[in-house]
């Protein structure tokens, strides 16, 4: 064999062996949810910029994460980064203090002993903006954002603990060891396209569609509308069966936001609450039709 037939199946192999660790690795791959901030139930945080504080949920599956300071957060859709069209997630110091801004989402049922990748496009004016990785035990930071208010990857690579039953994905301005550093108002931090996925290389964010994403955002949290009528004596219940979008983490907190129609009724509830479903209930004050139509029911089941 010559030596350049030789270097040519040595090219043939090397591309061969890419091409199917690419495809390995292709569809279903990014393990984070709503990483392309998709979906949002809870709030409108398209509008205008929103308030926010420590451990609320202002886009699905991303905790924000705010100490000391005061804060906003926005949705900003159609933005242009890397090339890319995407939506993407802004959060503002609006007060001065010595506290943290960012955002995280956890993690269950992660493989464990696996080498993972976790990457984030991110944009700030601050050099204190940091990726981590949280195992309950180790953290793990990414080199800073520069600051210069342009879009950068941060990107981390790890094993997984097999001891570990938990994980969580952070993006803080802080310290390179996620504690408490001086914040301006009018810091900011954005991301864009979370991915996490398996192998020691960070690859190309995963698309899928908004309806796929919505099916796995509900089964941490979801809203259902939900009416009840009936013709009761006074004390007595009707009740309605009501069936989660999706079946969800756990069974979840049920809370119920009134409807715009009731009548005759002294109390409303969801009783035998889980993973699939609830009843809810109302109780007649009196004789005769009683009805709550047009309610919402919440139902959280985060980590």
């Amino acid at each position: 064999m010559t030596k350049a037939r030789e270097n040519s199946d040595y090219t043939g192999l090397a591309a061969d062996i890419v091409a199917g660790d690419t495809a390995a690795r292709a569809g279903r791959k990014n393990l984070i949810i709503n990483g392309g901030m998709q979906v949002s139930q809870r709030k409108d945080v398209d509008s205008a910029a929103i308030s926010t504080s420590i451990n609320t949920y202002d886009i699905d599956r991303f905790l924000s994460s705010i100490a000391t300071v005061s804060a906003t957060s926005q949705r900003l859709l159609d933005q242009a980064v890397n090339g890319k069209v995407v939506n993407t997630f802004k959060q503002v110091a609006t007060s001065s203090g010595t506290g943290r801004l960012g955002q995280i989402q956890k993690f269950e049922l992660l493989p464990k002993g696996e080498a993972i990748t976790l990457s984030v496009w991110v944009r700030s004016n601050t050099a204190n903006a940091h990726l981590f990785h949280y195992d309950n035990t180790t953290l793990i930071a990414s080199s800073p954002h520069t600051g210069g208010g342009n879009w950068e990857k941060l990107t981390i690579t790890t094993t997984l603990d097999v001891d570990k039953s938990s994980t969580e994905a952070l993006l803080r301005v802080s310290t390179s060891t996620n504690s408490n550093i001086a914040i301006t108002s009018g810091d900011y931090i954005e991301s864009a396209m979370w991915q996490l996925e398996l192998g020691s290389v960070a690859t190309d964010f995963e698309h899928r569609s908004y309806g796929e994403i919505l099916a796995d955002c509900q089964r941490y949290y979801s809203e259902t509308g939900v009416s009840i009528q009936g013709y009761q004596g006074a004390g007595n219940y009707a009740s309605e069966s009501l069936n989660w979008p999706q079946t969800m983490r756990a069974a979840p907190s049920v809370s119920l936001v009134s409807g715009p129609q009731q009548s005759n009724i002294t109390s409303t509830g969801a009783h035998n609450v889980t993973a699939s479903g609830c009843r809810v209930e109302i109780r007649a004050s009196g004789a005769g039709r009683a009805f709550h139509l047009g309610a919402i029911s919440k139902a959280d089941a985060e980590l």
